[in-house]
């Protein structure tokens, strides 16, 4: 949680989920603080390569789902990062006198109604909400704040800016099964990198399995990989296909499932737990 008011800089490294001890950190120096939030695939970046990497090579190097800042207490710029498809979401709020920066938007609006700042209803953002479970488009319930999207970073000096790196553009020189080949090796080296970490820091590997391909493509990785401390966790309603198929997988290739019921959206008043 990033707050600048008035030119006074406070900083929290908070995170609240933490999968691996080593990606979640806070470096305090005379002229610098560089935090880390989230998790890395592979290697986990240190206080020079925040330092020193622009944001196109940090991202270049290194995979995950992480949020990344870097302050310079001398001149008071700030450089605010997240992973290269903006999995891990940062929402932002900013005005002439008052700037802030957080992986919850709850976080934002608590301290924005503390400031006593009116807001107002993002009409678009509340149906995209209502339609997708998400929010899309740089919207959020409110105007005043919003997100970055994929390949957006917060530069902040004298101003605030969002700056854009480019698109990639399409690659219209290979066929089709080219790309199926390149996508499924990509693939296959993510989940090799996770593989690898988790039993760098000696974790069983827990993968969420339902009836759909997407799960099922990542717990047979595993499979193929000759893993053998597999634990799978579905979420869905009782009877449902969702569930009817993935213990049937996780019974037949002897692996622990854990099943929770979505029944009656229950869920919601223990999803903490």
């Amino acid at each position: 949680f990033l707050k600048i008011k008035n030119g006074n800089v406070e900083l929290k490294h908070n995170p609240k989920y933490i999968h691996f001890e080593a990606d979640n950190f806070i470096y305090d120096t005379e002229n610098f603080t560089v935090t880390s939030e989230g998790y890395y695939l592979g290697e986990t970046p240190n206080y020079d390569s925040i330092l020193n990497l622009k944001y196109d090579e940090f991202i270049n190097k290194y995979k995950g789902s992480f949020v990344v800042v870097k302050y310079n207490k001398s001149n008071k710029n700030i450089s605010i990062y997240n992973d290269l498809l903006s999995k891990k979401y940062i929402y932002y709020f900013s005005s002439d006198n008052l700037t802030m920066c957080s992986t919850s938007y709850f976080e934002i609006l608590s301290e924005l109604k503390a400031e006593d700042i009116k807001l107002s209803i993002d009409d678009d953002g509340v149906k995209d909400m209502l339609v997708r479970g998400s929010f899309t488009d740089n919207r959020t319930y409110t105007k005043e704040i919003k997100f970055l999207r994929a390949f957006e970073y917060i530069c902040i000096d004298d101003e605030f800016n969002v700056n854009k790196l480019e698109y990639p553009k399409p690659i219209s020189t290979i066929s089709m099964n080219e790309a199926r080949d390149k996508a499924y090796k990509l693939f296959q080296d993510g989940v090799k990198l996770a593989i690898n970490k988790n039993e760098q820091f000696k974790r069983d590997h827990i993968a969420s399995l339902s009836g759909g391909m997407d799960t099922r493509a990542v717990f047979l990785q595993l499979i193929q990989n000759n893993i053998k401390n597999i634990v799978t966790y579905t979420y869905a309603q009782s009877n449902s296909m969702d569930e009817i198929i993935s213990k049937q997988i996780a019974k037949d290739y002897k692996v622990k499932n854990i099943f929770y019921p979505l029944d009656n959206a229950e869920f919601i008043l223990d999803r903490d737990k």
